[in-house]
Formats: C-alpha cells, sequence, structure tokens
C-alpha cells in the first residue's frame, strides 16, 4: 500500500467543501454579473485568493515527498513532447469554453434561467467528489 502524497490544502473536509465552492463560484459568474470587466476583476481576486489560500496552507511538513523516477527521452521524445504540451495548452481553453457556451445554451433552451449556477453546482459537487475519493480516510 502506497501511501498518498496529499497537500495541506485537501487536508479537511471544510478545505476541500472551499474548493468546490470556488469552482462552483468561478462558474456560476455569468450569471450574477452581466459585465465581462467586472467577471474579469472578480475572477482575478478569486485567483488572487485561491493562490494566496494554497500558499499560507503549502505542503504539510509531514506530507511525504516521493522522489521522482527518472526519465530517459531523446531529443526527438522531447520535441513530440512539447509539441503536444503546446497543442493541448492552445486547444483546451477553447474547447472548454466552446463546451460551456453550448451547455450553458441547451440548459437555457430547457427553460433553466441560470444555466451558468447549474454548471457551476455540477462542477463543484464533481470537485468535492473528487478530492473526497483521494482523501486519506483514517
Amino acid at each position: 500500500m502506497t501511501q498518498k502524497n496529499q497537500s495541506t490544502l485537501n487536508a479537511t473536509r471544510t478545505r476541500r467543501l472551499g474548493q468546490a465552492a470556488f469552482v462552483g463560484a468561478w462558474e456560476a459568474l455569468p450569471d450574477y454579473v452581466p459585465s465581462r470587466v467586472a467577471r474579469g476583476v472578480i475572477k482575478t481576486a478569486l485567483v488572487g485568493g485561491g493562490v494566496a489560500t494554497a500558499v499560507a496552507l503549502g505542503r504539510g511538513e509531514d506530507t511525504p515527498v516521493e522522489k521522482p523516477k527518472e526519465i530517459d527521452l531523446s531529443a526527438t521524445q522531447t520535441r513530440v513532447a512539447l509539441a503536444v504540451g503546446f497543442a493541448l495548452l492552445v486547444a483546451m481553453p477553447v474547447l472548454n469554453h466552446k463546451i460551456r457556451v453550448w451547455a450553458a445554451g441547451w440548459l437555457r433552451r430547457c427553460g433553466i434561467n441560470r444555466p451558468h449556477t447549474v454548471l457551476g453546482v455540477a462542477a463543484a459537487v464533481v470537485v468535492f467528489a473528487a478530492l473526497e475519493s483521494e482523501a486519506d480516510v483514517a
């Protein structure tokens, strides 16, 4: 049995709920703040708060750190990995945006007045469930 490498950010259920709430608020924001500029300011503040929280909590001193295994990559493998990584870096935000726009439109056509809130709740539930499944249960 291997011990999980877990940051103190996930140490308590309250912290895991906080992370899920962060994701839910992020996704639901367009339903409550119509201005793109205002949403940008709020999202910047959310990111700043999230980063500050992560830095403040950091990694627990008693958290085991596994030594990474060495990876032997040739120059060709490295170039391919970088190209694939860059393509994903460019494609994923675009794909994410298109999926969210489609999902919000579909929910709106189904008669839901605040589709981003529904998406936010769904995202928060998924994040919380994922964090709970990884939590060390003693």
